[in-house]
């Protein structure tokens, strides 16, 4: 056996807690055009909305992505030491840029269009809205794409401050070993670390909107124009990113620690499953009951965001209004900073202690997940169209959804990975 399969061997559980939560983003699709109150967030609401959606919503909106990041950060340096800054980058870099290219003009019309026939305009074709109006108002890089910017991004920068400062990383590998030997500060820390972070970018980019580059000046010349489009395609969630970035960073500190290989280290942490997943339970219940009964209330409130946005604003000025309207917002993220480290903690001890044996179905899960990532949303989203005028109840949707949805997603990856090609991308 070669030394990199039995690496892939010895992290098995890692491949499978993976392929779980690409799964669970599968489930949270499913389920968002049915969320109460986050269903307008969705690329396709149905108008029979309940309660169920926004709890599957906070659950798995909260976790999903910091989990991603985390195991993304955990291989790139093991990666980079085996094959090198080039050719970890001739591996990777196509991985993430093809599907971003094909991706945009191909895959993220179909997740547009049928909101907008939906709501806009019932007699518009798909042609004539691909043709007409996506380029010309709908262009985004949303759906799946916007992650393979993120990761592609945080690569690159950690890349390149690992050649700056060489140290930084070795670094971050003795800070986990500190916090690893003295568990409760450590802990301690992220979880202040996690507040400030999702507390801070709340207030300043507001909990819905996406930032990126901002519009140039065009003066209605075409090249810059379409300059000004394709610059707005890079886009990352204000009050996300951050988080994502810490859990990342956590990510090659753990690899660097050499607590990656150390089967000890995961075995105590896993033996203290009934903790992670109690304090994972609590925290989630008061996130959740105290974000849905303060949704209008000042949960969400955009206060801040808004007045930092408009034209002439004073940083002075913002003291007063987060005095008003944080102390709402930051109950919130406190409550999502700690719900979300118990649940990462949580799942990575019970994929560690129970799932972590070969299996045939859950492997092939693991090597279609990538291609499942990609295109689940354009059969769930228009599985959610075509169910919109169903009387079906709320739960039936949701498993429908996810079982033919994402079971036929599932099939066709695995038939389209048999092209070789195709495989080099998609895993």
């Amino acid at each position: 056996m070669t030394s990199e399969s039995a690496l892939k061997n010895r992290h098995l559980w890692i491949d499978h807690l993976r392929s779980f939560v690409f799964a669970l983003l599968v489930l949270d699709h499913c389920a968002h055009a049915y969320a109460r109150d986050f269903g307008r967030f969705h690329f396709f609401k149905d108008f029979e909305r309940g309660l169920l959606g926004d709890i599957l919503y906070l659950h798995n909106n909260s976790i999903i992505m910091p989990l991603l990041f985390f195991i993304f950060g955990l291989f790139i340096f093991p990666s980079i030491r085996r094959h090198g800054v080039t050719g970890y980058l001739k591996k990777r870099l196509p991985k993430l840029i093809v599907p971003y290219i094909i991706g945009i003009p191909l895959i993220v019309p179909l997740l547009v269009f049928p909101r907008y026939q939906y709501l806009t305009n019932p007699l518009m074709s798909y042609t004539e809205f691909w043709q007409g109006v996506y380029f010309q108002e709908k262009l985004q890089g949303g759906g799946p794409f916007w992650v393979l910017y993120c990761l592609l991004l945080f690569t690159l920068v950690a890349i390149t401050l690992s050649k700056v400062l060489p140290s930084l990383v070795p670094s971050l590998g003795k800070l986990f070993n500190k916090a690893v030997q003295r568990p409760v500060p450590g802990i301690c820390i992220f979880l202040c670390l996690s507040i400030l972070i999702l507390g801070g970018s709340d207030l300043k980019w507001g909990a819905p909107w996406w930032i990126g580059f901002g519009h140039l000046e065009t003066n209605g010349d075409t090249f810059w124009v379409i300059v000004d489009k394709v610059v707005n395609l890079f886009h990352l969630q204000g009050s996300r990113f951050l988080l994502h970035a810490l859990y990342f960073t956590t990510g090659i500190a753990v690899s660097a620690s050499g607590c990656l290989d150390k089967p000890e280290f995961w075995h105590h942490l896993s033996r203290r499953w009934p903790l992670w997943t109690t304090a994972m339970i609590v925290t989630g219940l008061f996130y959740c009951i105290y974000t849905l009964t303060f949704f209008y209330e000042g949960a969400y409130s955009d206060a801040v965001h808004r007045a930092i946005r408009f034209e002439g604003f004073k940083w002075h000025e913002a003291w007063p209004l987060v005095i008003e309207h944080g102390p709402g917002v930051l109950i919130r993220t406190s409550f999502h900073g700690i719900f979300c480290f118990f649940q990462a903690m949580t799942y990575i001890s019970l994929f560690y202690r129970f799932v972590s044996r070969p299996n045939a179905v859950l492997c092939h899960l693991a090597a279609c997940s990538y291609g499942i990532f990609l295109l689940h949303e354009v059969p769930v989203i228009w599985g959610q169209y075509f169910l919109a005028g169903s009387s079906l109840p709320i739960l039936i949707k949701i498993f429908l959804l996810f079982a033919i949805g994402g079971g036929l997603t599932w099939a066709f990856v695995g038939g389209i990975r048999k092209v070789t090609l195709v495989r080099k991308i998609i895993g």
